[in-house]
């Protein structure tokens, strides 16, 4: 059978929120910095469907890493990153936060260069196929 262009609708889905990265964005530290953050409001006993997507630009001056933090009312529940040069970095992060409280929820996105301080990351939406998005999904089960 073929697929329509009818909205198909889970009862399980409570709501789904996003943020996306509008401006662009450089970081030379090796301190954690959020580079994209969004809030939502959960009802009791509600889980989160979190997903993440990016491509952005490492510029090492040496060999050099970069780590991004996907973290959840303040803690960190997923890490990546690695170890490059000078090229586009492209990836994604799914978790799934299980029974939150109702009530206000941050999730939010941070970013670091190596412990070395070698090299500068870049998203930059002005340059296609840069950026960073995040989709967080309530569902109750």
């Amino acid at each position: 059978m073929p697929l329509s262009n009818a909205q198909v609708v889970d009862p399980n889905v409570v709501q789904t929120v996003s943020a996306v990265l509008a401006v662009d964005k450089t970081i030379a530290s090796t301190t954690y910095a959020t580079v994209l953050s969004l809030s939502v409001t959960t009802l009791a006993s509600s889980n989160l469907l979190i997903w993440v997507s990016y491509c952005m630009t490492f510029t090492p001056s040496a060999t050099n890493e970069y780590r991004l933090q996907l973290r959840v009312d303040g803690t960190v529940v997923l890490f990546a990153g690695e170890e490059e040069f000078d090229i586009a970095q492209t990836g994604s992060m799914v978790h799934r936060a299980v029974a939150l409280t109702a009530g206000a929820h941050t999730v939010d996105v941070r970013w670091r260069i190596g412990a070395t301080g070698e090299g500068t990351l870049r998203c930059r939406p002005s340059a296609p196929p840069e950026g960073l998005s995040i989709i967080a999904m309530e569902t109750r089960v």
